[in-house]
């Protein structure tokens, strides 16, 4: 199938379009309808590729086959079923001129965002706070990690402050230095109302996720 055959120009997905991303499928929700597409393992990275371009728009259905060549004979027969569906509006037809008011710049502004999200996968941890399924233990492990990103940030930033690439990098560390100072002693003020003593503190060590996150503050 050639790719004229598709008649949008530069196909968009609707803000209303939502997406999910699993290992063998996508799942696509436009309102009071869903379809669910499953992926081939081999084909897995340029049809989520496929869909994350869609999500922005602007470029043509010649310029996607070019971005994902495997998928190249599915694109055409793809936007039109999507298209037939509802999902897909023109961006080149979307493009307004002209100023918006406050509250519309505010609602494009959460459309952009939610469809940015959508690019990376969602945080465990997020969710688990979200749906309300996070335990106490899991609270109060992510706040020990905290702890220690917070009470060895002073020490670990002092080699960036003194090998700075310019005044106005030195002072953004400075102002990062500055906004961290005695954090530490507000998360060590509420690990104790769980039973975590200052002198417990001391001798624990951070995870090596955590260890990491730390040493690249020195770089």
């Amino acid at each position: 199938m050639t790719l004229t055959k598709s008649l949008l120009k530069q196909p968009l997905f609707k803000n209303q379009v939502c997406l999910k991303f699993s290992d063998t499928r996508v799942e696509i929700r436009y309102q009071n309808q869903g379809c669910s597409i499953t992926v081939e393992p081999e084909k897995q990275e340029q049809t989520y590729k496929l869909f994350q371009l869609l999500q922005f728009g602007g470029m043509s259905p010649e310029e996607l086959s070019q971005e994902c060549p495997g998928i190249r004979e599915q694109i055409p027969d793809l936007l039109i079923e999507l298209d037939r569906r509802g999902m897909l509006i023109d961006r080149e037809e979307s493009v307004t001129s002209g100023g918006v008011t406050g509250h519309q710049f505010y609602r494009e502004l959460c459309r952009f965002l939610n469809r940015l999200k959508m690019r990376f996968p969602e945080s465990p941890y997020s969710v688990k706070m979200v749906d309300k399924t996070i335990t106490r233990e899991q609270l109060i492990g992510y706040s020990l990690e905290s702890y220690h990103v917070t009470h060895l940030c002073p020490s670990l930033l002092a080699p960036s402050l003194a090998n700075y690439e310019s005044p106005k990098i030195r002072q953004l560390l400075r102002e990062f230095f500055g906004s961290e100072l005695h954090h530490d002693r507000l998360i060590e003020k509420s690990l104790k109302s769980v039973g975590i003593s200052g002198q417990q503190l001391q001798r624990m060590l951070p995870l090596p996720m955590t260890f990491a996150v730390c040493s690249s503050l020195a770089v």
